[in-house]
């Protein structure tokens, strides 16, 4: 206020000194005055210049400051959000992996227990009826050699039988052994062919798991860089928008002058 005063003091007085003077100069009273003029706008031009940044700076920095814990707020929650994301899909994953493997399991285990009983049961039925027929041989061999024996001496029949029945019963007798020990044979084979499928299938359900945790661990890192990168997008773009405004805003308040 006290500068335009001054200000306005001056150009009354040059304005009387015109009128007194006119004679003697006109031209020289313009010129005086146009430079006064001169000098007073460039220094408020200066000062509006200076206020004019002083304003936009402390508005930019009010506005870092409202929107720099927004923006915060905003990453920790894309973060809260991926982890939960990640926690929910693995334990699913995981879940859905045990419940399948629990199934392959669980048929193996029944599959094996039906030709464990299967097999038992045929060999068994072998075992009995390969006894029998060695039984029914013996009983027939020991019934032919007895009508032969009759033939002979009394004393040669009866040593003659006694041999026979000897003989037959560790012929018998050897092959029974020999027949169980051919069924336990069969049954140990077979035990370990299913224990080998066990262990082959086994490893080849391991590397499946492996591979379908691999499979997700790269489609849960794609979905994430996607989802970071769309809040990058939107920040960036908010950001030039904030810009935009500020300038347009600056400008509004440069043409007001």
């Amino acid at each position: 206020m006290k500068l335009l005063k001054s200000v306005k003091g001056k150009v009354m007085v040059g304005t009387i000194a015109v009128t007194l003077f006119a004679g003697a100069g006109a031209a020289f009273g313009a010129s005086d005055a146009g430079t006064k003029l001169g000098g007073w706008f460039t220094g408020q031009f200066n000062q509006s210049k200076a206020d004019l940044s002083t304003n936009v700076n402390g508005y930019v920095g009010t506005k870092v400051a409202e929107t720099l814990p927004k923006y915060n707020a905003m990453k920790a929650g894309t973060t809260t959000t991926i982890e939960n994301e990640r926690k929910t899909s693995t334990a699913t994953a995981n879940a859905n992996i045990d419940k399948d493997l629990k199934e392959h399991k669980d048929a193996l285990e029944k599959k094996k227990t039906e030709l464990v009983t299967y097999t038992n049961t045929e060999f068994n039925k072998i075992f009995e009826a390969e006894k029998k027929k060695l039984h029914d041989l013996g009983v027939e061999a020991a019934r032919q050699a007895q009508a032969d024996m009759d033939k002979h001496t009394s004393e040669k029949g009866q040593v003659a039988l006694a041999t026979l029945n000897t003989e037959l019963q560790a012929t018998t007798d050897r092959a029974i052994d020999d027949l169980e020990a051919a069924i336990e044979a069969a049954k140990t084979n077979l035990q370990g062919n299913l224990n080998r499928n066990v262990e082959v299938k086994t490893a080849d359900l391991k590397k499946i798991v492996d591979q379908e945790v691999k499979d997700f661990l790269l489609w849960a890192q794609g979905m994430a860089n996607f989802s970071a990168q769309e809040q990058t997008d939107l920040i960036e773009a908010a950001a030039k928008k904030f810009e935009q405004d500020a300038k347009a805003d600056m400008a509004a308040l440069v043409d007001g002058i």
